[in-house]
C-alpha cells in the first residue's frame, strides 16, 4: 500500500507540474477540506437567488460522443424549478420537463414537447451533485487566487487501471459560481471517458409558474 500510494502521489505532482499548476505565484495547494468549504459555501449563496444552470454531459468512446445529455434548470428560490433535459445518444433525441412548483407540493412533467401533466407521485428531488467514496485515491488540489480558479486532480486504480478525476470549479468576486468542468478517464495513455461542464447564469427576472391549472 506504501509503495502504490507513493507512486501514485509521484503521478499526481508530475502532473500538475507537466500542466503548469504551479506556473503562477497566484496558485497555491489547498486541502479537500479548503476546498469543500469554498465550493459549498459559493453553492449555498447561489441558492439563494433566481438562476439558470445548464449542464452538458458527454460520453466518449475512442475519442467519439457516443451520449451526449444537456440539462437546463432554472431555480426561483421559494418558488420552483423547471428542468429541461435533452438526450441524445444512437441517433435519436429525447426531451424530458419537470416542474416543480412550492418546494414539490406541485409536480408537472411532459415529454418530447407533448401535453403536460400534473403528477402525483411526489416526484420532487433536490438537484445536487453528489459523490461518493472512492477504494483508494491520491489527490491535490489547488486554488488561483487571481482567477477564482479551484481545481481538483484525483488518481486510483480501478480494474488494474490508472484512473483520473479532474474538476475545475470557477467562483466569482461576488461569491458565485459561475464556470464548472469535471473530466474523467484513464490516466496513461490519457482517454477521456467523460465530460462535463456546467454554466451559471443569475437573472433576477426569472418566473416559473404551473404549466397548467
Amino acid at each position: 500500500m506504501q509503495k502504490r500510494s507513493s507512486f501514485l502521489t509521484t503521478i499526481v505532482f508530475g502532473l500538475a507540474l507537466g500542466c503548469g499548476s504551479f506556473a503562477s505565484a497566484q496558485v497555491k495547494l489547498i486541502s479537500s477540506v479548503e476546498l469543500n468549504e469554498n465550493i459549498s459555501a459559493a453553492n449555498e449563496k447561489a441558492g439563494q437567488l433566481s438562476r439558470e444552470v445548464v449542464q452538458v454531459d458527454e460520453t466518449l468512446i475512442d475519442a467519439v460522443i457516443t451520449r451526449k445529455v444537456e440539462t437546463t434548470t432554472r431555480f426561483v428560490p421559494l418558488v420552483g424549478i423547471h428542468t429541461r433535459t435533452r438526450t441524445i445518444e444512437n441517433g435519436s433525441v429525447s426531451v424530458s420537463e419537470r416542474i416543480f412548483i412550492n418546494e414539490g407540493s406541485a409536480h408537472y412533467s411532459r415529454e418530447n414537447g407533448m401535453g403536460w401533466k400534473k403528477d402525483s407521485d411526489g416526484g420532487f428531488r433536490r438537484m445536487e451533485i453528489h459523490t461518493g467514496p472512492v477504494p483508494f485515491s491520491m489527490g491535490q488540489h489547488t486554488v488561483d487566487l487571481q482567477k477564482g480558479l479551484f481545481e481538483s486532480l484525483s488518481i486510483k486504480k480501478e480494474a488494474d487501471e490508472l484512473v483520473f478525476v479532474e474538476s475545475r470549479t470557477w467562483i466569482g468576486r461576488n461569491g458565485l459560481p459561475s464556470f464548472r468542468e469535471r473530466i474523467e478517464g484513464k490516466l496513461s495513455p490519457r482517454i477521456e471517458t467523460f465530460r462535463s461542464t456546467t454554466r451559471y447564469e443569475y437573472d433576477p427576472s426569472i418566473s416559473i409558474e404551473a404549466p397548467i391549472k
